[in-house]
C-alpha cells in the first residue's frame, strides 16, 4: 500500500476494480483496491476513501472461497463508526450529514451481520447466532429506518423457531409500509405455526389489496382460504390480480395460482392446463411439475390433501412445509 494516496488516484482505482470485477478478474481487482488503502489515515476524507475501498474490497473477496469478507467489513465498520463521532464533534456540520454517516454505518452492520448469517446457514463457517444479531441490531440502532437489516432480524428469528419475536419484528416492519411483501409472507407464515390461520389471512389481505399482482401473496392466500374453509373467497383474489394488470393473462405466477384453485376445486383439466403454462418458469415450474406429477398419478385426488395436511405443517410462501423454512 501506498504512504500517499492521493483523491484522483482511489477514485481511479475504484473505477479500475469495478472493472476487473464486471470482467471477472478479481485477483486483479483485489491488488488494485489494496494499494488505493491509506498507509497513514490523515483526515475524515481519507476515512470516507478507505471504506469504500474496503466495502469494494468485501465485494471482490466474497466472490472466492477466502474467509477474509467479515474482517474486511469490520474494519470498514470501524472507520465508519469513527467517521460519525467526528462528524457528529464538528461545530459546522448540521444533522443530515450526521445522519447520512449513520445510515452508512447502519448499511455495513447490516451487511455483516447478513453475511454472518448467510454463512451459518450455508454450513460454511461455524458461527453464532449472537453475532448475527448483535450486528443486525446496531445497524438497527445507528438507523432505525434500515427496513433490510429489520427483515434480517425477522428472519434470524424465523430460523431460530422464535415466533414471537419473529412475529414482533414483522409488525414493526408493516407498521411502516403495510405493502411490504417479505414481512407480509413471513408473518402469515408465523402465523400458521401457531395455528392462527384466520390472523394469518390480515397481512396478506392488506398487501394484496395494494399489490394485487403479487402472485407470491396470492398463492399463500388461496393456501390458507382452503385451511379455513373460505376457499369461496378465492376467486375475487385472482380476479383482482387479472384486472390489476391488462398483460396478466401472460404472468406465469397467475397461471400457477388459477392451478393451485383449480386443484382445490378439483377441476383437474383446467389445474393441469393452467400448470403446464407455468412447467417451464424457473420459479414456478418446479412446483407446478410437483402438482402435476400428483394429478398425472392420482387423478381423482382421493386422500391427496388429507395425506398431505398430515404430513405436513403449514405451507410457506414457496409450497413447501415450514419445516424447510424461507
Amino acid at each position: 500500500m501506498n504512504t500517499t494516496v492521493s483523491t484522483d488516484f482511489v477514485t481511479l482505482s475504484h473505477d479500475l476494480g469495478r472493472l476487473w470485477m464486471k470482467l471477472g478478474r478479481m485477483d486483479s481487482s483485489r491488488k488494485v483496491l489494496e494499494r488505493a488503502i491509506h498507509r497513514n489515515q490523515k483526515d475524515i476524507t481519507d476515512m470516507r476513501e478507505d471504506v469504500e475501498t474496503w466495502l469494494l474490497l468485501a465485494d471482490v473477496i466474497s466472490s472466492s472461497a477466502s474467509n477474509d469478507v467479515v474482517s474486511v467489513l469490520k474494519r470498514a465498520c470501524d472507520c465508519q463508526k469513527e467517521i460519525v463521532s467526528q462528524t457528529r464533534a464538528s461545530v459546522n456540520i448540521n444533522s443530515d450529514a450526521v445522519d447520512r454517516e449513520r445510515l452508512k454505518l447502519s448499511d455495513i452492520c447490516e451487511r455483516i451481520g447478513s453475511y454472518l448469517m448467510e454463512r451459518k446457514e450455508d454450513r460454511k463457517e461455524v458461527v453464532g447466532y449472537n453475532d448475527v444479531s448483535n450486528y443486525l441490531n446496531e445497524a438497527v440502532q445507528h438507523y432505525p429506518q434500515n427496513v433490510k437489516a429489520m427483515r434480517a432480524l425477522a428472519l434470524m428469528y424465523y430460523r431460530k423457531n422464535e415466533t414471537d419475536l419473529c412475529q414482533k419484528q414483522c409488525q414493526k416492519i408493516l407498521l411502516s409500509d403495510p405493502s411490504d411483501e417479505s414481512a407480509a409472507i413471513m408473518l402469515a407464515d408465523v402465523l400458521c405455526r401457531e395455528n392462527e390461520f384466520d390472523d394469518a389471512l390480515h397481512p396478506l389481505q392488506t398487501l394484496l389489496s395494494a399489490y394485487p399482482n403479487n402472485y407470491r401473496a396470492l398463492e399463500k392466500m388461496i393456501v390458507l382460504l382452503r385451511r379455513v374453509g373460505k376457499l369461496t373467497e378465492a376467486p375475487k383474489y385472482i380476479s383482482a390480480a387479472e384486472n390489476a394488470d391488462r398483460r396478466s393473462g401472460t404472468h406465469v405466477g397467475l397461471k400457477y395460482c388459477k392451478g393451485l384453485y383449480a386443484r382445490y376445486t378439483n377441476d383437474v383439466i383446467t389445474a393441469i392446463s393452467e400448470f403446464n403454462l407455468a412447467r417451464r418458469d424457473l420459479v414456478w415450474g418446479p412446483e407446478a411439475l410437483v402438482h402435476m406429477i400428483e394429478l398425472y398419478l392420482n387423478p381423482d385426488q382421493e386422500g391427496a390433501w388429507e395425506e398431505r395436511d398430515q404430513n405436513e405443517g403449514p405451507l410457506c410462501k414457496f409450497g413447501c412445509s415450514l419445516s424447510t423454512s424461507i
